[in-house]
């Protein structure tokens, strides 16, 4: 199945702001990863695995098998004998066919004349509503549609989020097809029009992707800056602002402050793709020694320098920069130096008329090559 530029977990964007839908085609953002996207796949291919056995033994780290395992239990109070389960199932909305995606779980409980649909959220820091949510009513229609479900059947919603609170709602299906034609059509409407509407809001910009590149983010972020610098352009009257006019800069700051870290990320990212931007370069920042190996450290410390354990340790073994605070020799000790690494810092932006090597954007896919 071809990727949907109306897929249910893009929903909120676009209904938020239909606009984002034609920048999105022009400019074609890098959609980049982390460690909690890669996380978050990685857990759920465990849930499709091992569900219904509810078994998770293969599951290497002792985390993961809690936080599977939790979930799993959740959806187990749900199953039956005779339900109908789909897992990892593709659904589409008939008479919206660009709107599909795959859901996570669909349940059909025959007995009790009930619909699940179960998505999974393994983040800890990002509570996900389950209430009024695009995503997870465009699973609903298109589990029923693709599916050819019952539509007098009671529908359940849950998000299942272990790391924080597994929660469900409860709809109907005329609730469903109302938010479809008053919600969902006219946006998807909007976005293909000639003037696509641009709304750009903390809700509906948080996942954009060209937020940075956006003239209506911009447009907002320079009221905002104008809001914040006027409210220090302090009257010849007096040298403080007034509570009210703090309130009316902090109210501002936090817009001008997401903007400017959404540019800092493109940028940065551009630059890691390969892309110029003109004037900067990527270079590697400042790392900190570690130990290749703690054991033959300490090791080596007790050996030469009669080091007592509480010396070394804290809650952990000490750094590099800590043991040379000890042991003042430890600096000038080649033995001991061929035991510290130094990693390279994380990427950052600065001018290109900085005196640091560039880094070379792939080298890393070189190094994999070989």
């Amino acid at each position: 199945m071809a990727h949907s530029k109306y897929s249910p977990s893009q929903l909120k964007r676009i209904i938020t702001c239909p606009g984002s839908v034609q920048l999105y085609d022009e400019l074609k953002p890098v959609q980049t990863t982390s460690v909690y996207a890669e996380e978050g796949t990685l857990l759920h291919s465990y849930m499709e695995k091992y569900l219904l056995s509810a078994r998770f033994d293969k599951v290497q780290d002792a985390e993961h098998r809690a936080v599977c395992t939790e979930a799993a239990e959740y959806i187990h109070q749900y199953l039956t004998k005779t339900c109908d389960i789909f897992r990892e199932v593709k659904v589409t909305i008939e008479d919206l066919p660009e709107v599909f995606g795959t859901a996570d779980l669909v349940v059909v409980d025959n007995d009790r004349e009930t619909l699940h649909i179960f998505d999974y959220k393994f983040g800890a820091h990002v509570r996900v509503d389950v209430e009024d949510n695009p995503q997870f009513y465009a699973y609903a229609l298109g589990a029923i549609d693709t599916l050819n479900l019952d539509t007098t059947y009671k529908i359940k919603i849950h998000v299942v989020q272990p790391r924080m609170d597994n929660m469900y709602a409860e709809i109907s299906y005329n609730h469903l097809r109302e938010w479809k034609e008053n919600v969902l059509r006219p946006a998807i409407l909007n976005a293909k029009s000639d003037s696509p509407k641009f709304c750009p809001s903390e809700d509906g910009c948080r996942w954009c992707l060209c937020k940075a590149r956006c003239q209506a983010c911009h447009t907002a972020a320079q009221e905002a800056a104008k809001t914040v610098f006027e409210t220090y352009s302090l009257a010849k009257t007096r040298a403080a602002i007034t509570p009210e006019e703090l309130a009316a800069f902090y109210s501002q700051a936090a817009e001008l402050k997401s903007q400017i870290k959404a540019v800092e990320e493109y940028v940065l990212t551009e630059l890691l793709a390969g892309r110029k931007v003109p004037g900067y370069k990527v270079v590697h920042g400042r790392a900190t020694r570690k130990w290749k190996d703690e054991v033959l450290a300490a090791r080596y410390l007790s050996d030469k320098y009669d080091a007592d354990p509480e010396d070394l340790y804290e809650t952990k073994f000490k750094s590099p920069a800590q043991i040379e605070k000890i042991f003042k020799a430890a600096k000038k000790d080649q033995g001991l130096q061929k035991m510290m690494d130094i990693p390279q810092g994380s990427p950052k932006v600065v001018r290109d008329d900085a005196e640091i090597q560039e880094v070379n954007p792939f080298s890393s896919v070189t190094e994999e090559k070989n």
